[in-house]
């Protein structure tokens, strides 16, 4: 959706700044709470980069 908003233009910097752990003891975490907190802390990030990296190259950031 960024990308798509940014289209051609170029990004000089993202700052991945969002992140999740729900407030629970380890013996009761679920398998289901650890993949919410993955999918946000690390694959939304990862993807989010990938995403805008031809914006960001236009802008000589690699």
């Amino acid at each position: 959706m960024v990308a798509a908003e940014l289209g051609e233009s170029s990004l000089d910097i993202l700052v991945n700044n969002a992140g999740l752990l729900e407030q629970s003891p380890i013996d009761t975490y679920t398998e289901a709470m650890w993949n919410n907190a993955l999918d946000l802390n690390l694959k939304a990030a990862f993807f989010l980069a990938q995403a805008l990296l031809p914006n960001l190259r236009k802008a000589g950031t690699p």
